[in-house]
């Protein structure tokens, strides 16, 4: 199953969402079926994919989940940035590329990143303000604000915000309310991963939390990651294919493989 899809969004700069802005336009994909109440479906094995229409939840949801143990999670930081898409061209042996956390306009991110256990950045976000998305030895999203972390044990890490979903409660307020593209990344009460965008609309914070929990999934935590016109994801799972391409060039990303 081959899908190639590409969003519209109006080319912005959104401030503090690490984005920088690009000449290339990403025109909408037609849906099969706007009307259609979603159901979770097998994208490949031990991925499955959930996708809601603008008609139907408000804003376009499109999410994968992963089933835990069955992948190897990791960023990617490269100097010099490339479209999402271009990235996962460049990790053949990927099954999942999705953009990464909050940048500045030097290409750096703005958070803590650290891979391969060598930090990109060691300085932290306010850890009352902000969670921790850590991809090995397995994915976890932890909300530093109650869980202390050791960053000398940390080998696949970053820091973005905010929380969506903790200790699996829904976040009522949020100082932040303007509205952008999303992607989120998060695990749910049996351990599985969930990484998804909402890709074509833009949405706020408290209306994201409304629409994840309209999926079903029983969520244990959930976070934020850079968005806007950084939002792209790319699959590559055996015949199956999706890209949702970014609209700027991302300097770091989230790259799943098969075990």
């Amino acid at each position: 199953m081959s899908l190639k899809i590409f969003a519209f969004a109006p080319i912005i700069v959104l401030l503090g969402a690490g984005c920088l802005p690009s000449t290339a336009m990403i025109a909408r994909a037609p849906a099969a079926d706007r009307s259609k109440i979603p159901a979770w479906t097998t994208a490949a094995p031990d991925i499955s994919r959930f996708d809601c229409s603008a008609d139907v939840c408000g804003a376009r949801l499109i999410l994968y989940r992963f089933a835990k143990d069955k992948f190897n999670w990791r960023f990617e930081n490269r100097t010099a940035p490339s479209t999402v898409e271009a990235w996962a061209a460049s990790l053949p042996k990927a099954v999942f590329v999705a953009n990464g956390v909050y940048f500045d306009e030097k290409f750096q991110p703005t958070g803590l990143l650290k891979t391969a256990g060598t930090f990109v950045n060691d300085r932290k976000y306010d850890l009352d303000k902000s969670g921790l998305l850590e991809l090995s030895p397995a994915p976890a999203v932890i909300d530093t604000a109650i869980q202390k972390i050791d960053l000398a044990t940390l080998t696949e890490a970053a820091q973005s915000f905010p929380l969506l979903i903790k200790n699996e409660a829904p976040v009522k307020s949020f100082k932040d309310e303007h509205t952008a593209r999303r992607t989120v990344v998060g695990t749910d009460t049996s351990g599985d991963v969930y990484v998804g965008a909402v890709p074509e609309d833009s949405i706020s914070f408290p209306a994201l939390v409304s629409l994840l929990e309209k999926t079903g999934v029983k969520w244990n935590n959930v976070l934020n990651l850079d968005g806007g016109t950084s939002t792209g994801f790319s699959v590559h799972a055996g015949s199956y294919e999706e890209t949702m391409n970014s609209i700027v060039q991302v300097p770091n990303v989230i790259v799943a493989e098969r075990k």
